[in-house]
């Protein structure tokens, strides 16, 4: 991380490039979101969970009448 300080002090275009980069793909912290997709296949389970102070959710798949188990 020095490394890349010392470069961006010595290279002030390279700097400025860089701070336009990091404000381009910047997401506004009230626009975020989570999206998770999580798919449980027969007779299988999944199991899924993020960010801080999350809870697990868990999903089975239970086949459905005529439908073989894993």
């Amino acid at each position: 991380m020095r490394r890349i300080g010392a470069l961006l002090r010595a290279c002030s275009e390279t700097a400025d490039a860089l701070r336009a980069l990091i404000e381009e793909v910047s997401v506004p912290p009230a626009t975020q979101g989570w999206s998770q997709h999580i798919t449980a296949h027969v007779g299988g389970a999944a199991f899924g969970a993020h960010g801080p102070a999350s809870s697990v959710h868990v999903h089975h798949h239970r086949p459905a009448a005529g439908e073989a188990p894993a």
